[in-house]
């Protein structure tokens, strides 16, 4: 290599390190590719991903602020209204109205004549605005992904994002970078309204279901000791799999409708602020083994396989998934398996909302 790798490592926290090459932030998953160099993939990332949340704040901020000023300079605004709000419950703010009418200026003229700040309003009426502009604006649903269930304040709708809390996992979008990234509703359009029920305004929309939650299970790799375990997984990765490969085959991908099928080839992982995938992984029946692999479960149950096949095929680093990411591996109780948020419970409804392209677990 003609130059040192990186100029300098700044310990920020006992576990985190800040990465400055060329004195500018490098790509998040060039960034992960040269740890994983460095480090010789020694303890898999571990002393590394232990020390990381959801997201990297200082990362979010630079990358944000970045095409923002990019985006002035071309279209002299922020042309994705979505992605600027979205960036304000990142920030500090006094008065959390701010979050909006803070940014509003930015936006095209569209947003600003729909948006004028109106401080007589609370920030929840604030925030019931957006959120209804956002969906109608966009004719998508995706925005309900931002939506953090048990942490939003107790006088707003569960389908209205809450600005004023922070991030603990970072929400999906459909799409980055003029990229789409996800399609689980394939070619159909929200049937969303917005329908009084006694004092709170509902938001209803047609949905397809898929399944139910029936073994949430721990991240790759971890253990039930795990200290990152939030208390909510019932088994570990093997005795998942176990189950799964037990389970009598319905053949659900040959018999659901398209839309559904559409869900099913969406890849349901997070990705980096620049859209860029980290890992990848689909809800299955069965992993893409190799045949001899396949022929050898068929008379005997190899744990081992899968689990090597599961690894393969939902990372290509288990534990970055699992840590970084906040992926965990369930199994529903049709017995297909697949990698969804943390937190999830026994229950837990997997469905597809038509005109949402981002996958839902509520």
């Amino acid at each position: 290599m003609p130059k040192a790798l990186y100029e300098r490592v700044d310990p920020q926290k006992r576990e985190i390190w800040i990465l400055v090459v060329d004195e500018r932030f490098p790509h998040w998953y060039t960034l992960i590719q040269a740890m994983d160099a460095i480090d010789g993939v020694r303890s898999h990332f571990e002393p590394f991903t232990r020390g990381l949340g959801g997201r990297s704040s200082g990362y979010h901020h630079a990358i944000t602020l970045g095409s923002f000023r990019r985006s002035i300079e071309e279209d002299g605004c922020v042309t994705d209204e979505e992605f600027l709000f979205l960036h304000g419950r990142q920030c500090e703010a006094t008065d959390s109205r701010d979050r909006i009418f803070g940014l509003v200026g930015l936006a095209d003229e569209e947003t600003r004549t729909s948006l004028v700040p109106d401080y007589e309003l609370s920030d929840c009426e604030v925030f019931i605005m957006a959120t209804k502009y956002l969906i109608t604006r966009r004719n998508s649903l995706d925005v309900l992904s931002h939506c953090r269930l048990g942490v939003q304040k107790k006088d707003l709708p569960s389908w209205v994002v809450d600005l004023s809390t922070d991030l603990t996992v970072l929400p999906l979008r459909s799409r980055e970078n003029q990229q789409v990234l996800y399609r689980c509703a394939g070619t159909t359009s929200p049937t969303a309204r917005f329908q009084m029920y006694s004092d709170k305004e509902a938001l209803c929309a047609q949905a397809l279901l898929i399944s139910t939650i029936a073994h949430p299970g721990l991240g790759c790799l971890e253990g039930k000791d795990d200290v990152l375990h939030d208390g909510t997984a019932t088994h570990t990765t093997l005795e998942l799999l176990e189950i799964w490969a037990r389970t009598p085959d319905h053949n659900e991908l040959g018999t659901i409708p398209t839309v559904l099928q559409s869900w099913f080839r969406t890849i349901i992982a997070d990705q980096d602020d620049l859209g860029h995938r980290a890992s990848e992984a689909y809800i299955h029946k069965s992993f893409p083994m190799p045949v001899e692999t396949q022929q050898h479960l068929s008379s005997q149950l190899d744990l081992e396989r899968i689990n090597n096949a599961c690894h393969n095929f939902c990372a290509s680093n288990a534990v970055y998934s699992s840590h970084v990411l906040n992926r965990r591996i369930f199994v529903t109780a049709n017995g297909l398996v697949g990698l969804g948020p943390r937190g999830l419970v026994v229950g837990d409804v997997v469905c597809v909302v038509y005109g949402c392209d981002v996958p839902l677990v509520s």
